[in-house]
């Protein structure tokens, strides 16, 4: 009987439209997932996050080069106020470094998700991330050392992010995430079961006219 399969007691029972659902492209089939470059740039984000990590790790390192740094900007200011001042700095460092981990972390998590106002707003703290560079860059004894690599590479991940989350499969799977209606994407599920023509009755049974 076209259009019907067999209920649990034999009796004959509407088939859902485009064949039996679970399979992809039907209700309960995979999740609509981002494209590759998508992917890419999400995990690039949470690579920012490990360099965010990786700076406040290498500020408590460089200490001592600070407070001489400090001391010879200073000169006079006593030892005590260059330990002041280098503490203060470290600890605004330290919380700016972890908001900046979260605000990674965040952003990987709600653009995997396809949220159009997430790449509005990673692009926005992308730009900020690139001009930080630049100032570091640009400013002598602003970032010492091994601090001047990671600024470097946080900046250069934020251009490859920002180029990887506008591209076209990216840009689709943004739009198909943020409107209801999926069935013209290859990124979502299409119609899941549900009454129609010919449809069955409550238990299955054909239809009665």
């Amino acid at each position: 009987m076209s259009g019907y399969t067999q209920g649990p007691w034999g009796e004959p029972t509407a088939m859902p439209p485009g064949g039996p659902a679970g399979q992809y492209g039907q209700a309960g089939g995979p999740a609509p997932q981002p494209p590759k470059n998508l992917q890419l740039a999400i995990t690039l984000m949470y690579v920012g996050a490990g360099l965010g990590l990786l700076g406040m790790i290498l500020g408590f390192a460089m200490t001592d080069e600070l407070k001489e740094q400090v001391a010879e900007d200073n000169p006079s200011l006593s030892a005590d106020q260059i330990d002041s001042a280098v503490s203060v700095g470290l600890t605004i460092a330290v919380f700016v470094g972890l908001l900046g981990i979260g605000l990674w972390i965040w952003m990987a998590i709600m653009n995997g998700q396809g949220k159009s106002w997430a790449r509005v707003t990673g692009t926005v703290f992308g730009c900020f991330n690139v001009v930080g560079t630049l100032i570091n860059l640009a400013v002598p004894g602003r970032v010492a050392g091994a601090g001047i690599a990671v600024s470097i590479a946080s900046g250069g991940l934020a251009v490859i992010i920002m180029i990887l989350m506008y591209q076209r499969d990216s840009s689709e799977y943004y739009r198909v995430m943020s409107t209801p209606q999926w069935m013209s994407s290859p990124y979502a599920p299409g119609p899941g079961p549900g009454p129609g023509p010919g449809a069955g009755g409550p238990w299955g049974s054909p239809p009665q006219y």
